[in-house]
């Protein structure tokens, strides 16, 4: 993508089974949703400096995806933008973040996440199915959604800095759950 480039429209590159990378110039300031959704050969992403939000479903369904690394910057990321992401094992987010919103991990096998100090809000179904054993939500976060840690088979421990609102059935079906541990509440 040349740097002349500075928004990448909805659906852009959707269905692009044959894509193995992607280098998104620092000129880019908007991605469209859906805009590389199903590029199930897609393993290497390289994201712009300069977004405040990654799109609904923009790297959903990208099977090969299996690590990301979100901008210093970002505030949002919007639904289910890596869902279903079925190799997606780790993704580092950045202390800019304050918004994770529904279904954004869902279906991801991720093994480890850090959740941002900033981080205000984890949406409905988040980290629904993921392979976390340990979190821990960081003091500032203010609204925990339904189901948003559900159905992962191997959590064991989690950690709440502050007081979240949680939503119903948080960590419903979480097996392994062995430990929540209330601390500075």
């Amino acid at each position: 993508i040349p740097d002349s480039v500075t928004f990448i429209g909805a659906h852009a590159f959707m269905h692009c089974t044959s894509l193995t990378a992607i280098e998104i110039p620092d000129s880019v300031t908007t991605i469209g949703a859906n805009a590389f959704s199903s590029c199930s050969s897609l393993r290497r992403v390289r994201l712009p400096k300069g977004l405040s939000a990654i799109a609904s479903c923009v790297f959903g369904d990208c099977s090969s995806l299996a690590a990301v690394s979100i901008p210093e910057g970002v505030i949002t990321i919007e639904l289910g933008a890596f869902s279903d992401c079925s190799s997606l094992r780790s993704v580092s987010l950045p202390d800019s973040l304050v918004r994770i919103d529904d279904e954004v991990f869902w279906d991801c096998p991720l093994t480890t996440v850090t959740l941002p100090k900033n981080l205000e809000t984890i949406g409905y179904s988040a980290f629904k199915s993921t392979l976390l054993t340990e979190v821990t939500l960081p003091k500032r976060l203010q609204f925990i959604g339904k189901n948003a840690f559900s159905d992962c088979p191997i959590l064991e421990k989690v950690t709440v800095l502050g007081s979240p609102i949680m939503v119903g059935d948080v960590f419903s079906d979480c097996k392994a759950l062995e430990t929540i541990a209330f601390k500075d509440s």
